[in-house]
């Protein structure tokens, strides 16, 4: 009865701190379709944030904003930015490379701070207006997943942010956790 007291804790412990607090479930991750012939040369430049699933890296702040260049081949840098409660900007850098060359829309993300390299996947995206992107984590029994719907200006249409909205549905993916993302008084852009 201890061991087992002890595990569980521990097995759920173990889980929050590896997921950094995305929305968790039991079992596998998903199936899901990316962006289908995606052409990354149009998806480089400034993507906000719109709305994403609540994460711990991202608590308290504002004016999430991640800017896209190329760095060789079809490996991006990823510049994220965002405005912290104390009016600070938190900057973070990543690179994302396609382990796949022909499956450009799924991307494995390295960033320094984190543990291991995260997926980082584009469902859909037009390039102009709207990108969904994805992440998702299997750790033993339970899965992690992480949604950002992005936009190309600070704020996104009701058209645009129902077509991003169907790209989740379509992929059997929950929009009930999605928060609207905060993008005023912003000092990171």
């Amino acid at each position: 009865m201890t061991a087992a007291r002890f595990s569980l804790p521990f097995l759920v412990l173990s889980v929050l701190t590896t997921t950094q607090g995305q929305v968790i479930h039991f079992g596998k991750c998903p199936p899901v379709t990316v962006a289908n012939n995606f052409f990354p040369p149009l998806y480089l430049g400034m993507w906000y944030e719109i709305a994403a699933y609540p994460n711990f890296v991202e608590i308290g702040s504002t004016c999430a904003a991640v800017r896209y260049t190329a760095v060789g081949g079809t490996a991006m840098q990823l510049n994220n930015t965002e405005t912290r409660r104390d009016k600070s900007v938190l900057a973070v850098t990543g690179v994302a490379i396609p382990p796949d060359a022909n499956v450009l829309a799924k991307y494995t993300l390295t960033v320094p701070q984190f543990p291991k390299p995260l997926p980082y996947w584009i469902l859909g995206t037009d390039y102009r207006n709207f990108a969904v992107v994805y992440s998702c984590t299997f750790t033993g029994f339970f899965h992690s997943e992480l949604v950002w719907i992005m936009s190309r200006s600070p704020t996104l249409s009701a058209t645009y942010k129902s077509m991003a909205l169907n790209v989740l549905a379509t992929n059997g993916i929950a929009t009930h956790p999605l928060r609207d993302a905060v993008q005023t008084d912003c000092k990171n852009y």
